[in-house]
């Protein structure tokens, strides 16, 4: 991979938990590509429909500052907010 891209595996938290990769909004609201999740040894694919649980990861292609943006506790998920 060139210097500016990592794959990173990001964990879900208990409050993301039961909300769908669409809701996430990953690739609008940090720039990064969504792979896969990781729910124990399964790989699901990375589908909008796919409903996250508390224990998955979320692997993520994209920039290090994306990803580390993206790693931070204190996000604000409310998927309710536009733009």
């Amino acid at each position: 991979l060139p210097e500016d891209v990592d794959v990173a595996m990001v964990p879900v938290r208990a409050d993301l938990d039961g909300l769908t990769l669409a809701e996430l909004q990953l690739p609008r609201r940090f720039g990064v590509s969504v792979l896969a999740v990781a729910r124990g040894e399964e790989k699901l694919p990375a589908r909008g429909d796919t409903v996250l649980r508390e224990g998955d990861a979320v692997v993520v292609l994209g920039d290090p500052r994306a990803l580390a943006l993206l790693r931070r506790a204190d996000i604000d998920w409310d998927t309710t907010q536009e733009g």
